[in-house]
């Protein structure tokens, strides 16, 4: 995705040079600037979709073309999240998970979880800036992004293997299924599996490393609408420009250990799908320094 992006940002940059060759600069003639590929602005900035770079130029007076990448830096920031084991209400399951890995206590991941979410992702852009005038510099913007991967926020345990001892366990539950995907609690004895409990009656538990794994993900291609102000190409050598806008999204979809879990599926993410089914959009908010090139 990024080598195609890069290929039509420099055949752009050619298409621009060839114009601006054959065609007469404001410099020349300011009168018969039709601005037809002729001008070519480069930029960079920092907003809501991250550290933004950019080509730009103008088809007509009153049209121009942004072309893209928009970078939001991975970070990682600390969340809890619950894992569940199935219990008559005696303690018995947890009593047979301790005496089964030699504990006198019950270890805090029967609780809850310290989960690492990471947030970042690499995406292109391809905008329109339409002009009410051929000197004005309020603008209305419309185009999309787009990414090659849907994952918007992945999370995972902070500590790699961290769940071992919880897959052993699971392991050895004459019930067993094929780890890390959905499977039925209970056992002839009674004890339940450990994992993220779903309300059909099973679990999602870690896989062979010891480790829970769950994603966000979103729309590769997500229309945009937006205003700003500032010319794509500056009329001057450097100009600044704002744009404020919607991406849109559509409905997040998450997976956990690669198994799609929806709102009510469990009540143990009812707090996490409260919020994350709201990001249907994408405030897009940004300012950028702009510089004519030709």
């Amino acid at each position: 995705m990024k080598k195609i992006l890069f290929i039509f940002i420099a055949l752009l940059a050619v298409q621009t040079s060839v114009f601006a060759k054959s065609d007469p600069t404001p410099s020349e003639d300011k009168g018969q600037d039709k601005m037809l590929f002729n001008h070519l602005g480069v930029s960079a900035g920092i907003g809501t979709t991250g550290i933004t770079v950019d080509v730009s130029t103008f088809c007509t007076p009153f049209i121009g073309i942004r072309a893209g990448v928009d970078i939001i830096p991975k970070f990682k920031f600390p969340k809890t999240f619950y894992m569940d084991i199935e219990d008559d209400g005696t303690g018995h399951a947890k009593q047979v998970y301790r005496e089964h890995n030699g504990m006198a206590e019950n270890p805090p991941y029967l609780e809850n979880v310290k989960a690492q979410p990471k947030l970042g992702q690499t995406t292109g852009h391809f905008l329109f800036d339409i002009f009410p005038g051929k000197k004005t510099k309020f603008r209305v913007t419309v185009g999309c992004y787009f990414t090659g991967k849907d994952a918007f926020v992945k999370f995972n345990n902070k500590t790699p293997g961290w769940f071992r001892d919880v897959y052993d366990f699971n392991n050895s539950l004459p019930s067993h299924t094929t780890p890390g995907v959905s499977y039925t609690d209970v056992d002839h004895n009674g004890v339940g599996h450990i994992g993220i409990k779903l309300n059909n009656g099973s679990y999602i538990g870690p896989d062979q490393q010891g480790n829970m794994r769950g994603e966000m993900r979103v729309n590769k291609f997500r229309p945009y609408i937006g205003f700003g102000v500032g010319r794509s190409v500056p009329q001057k050598r450097v100009g600044v420009l704002f744009d404020a806008g919607l991406q849109f999204w559509g409905k997040p979809k998450t997976f956990i250990q690669g198994t799609q879990v929806k709102k009510g599926d469990t009540d143990d993410l009812d707090t996490y799908f409260k919020y994350a089914n709201k990001f249907v959009i994408y405030p897009c908010i940004s300012i950028r320094i702009v510089g004519r090139i030709l």
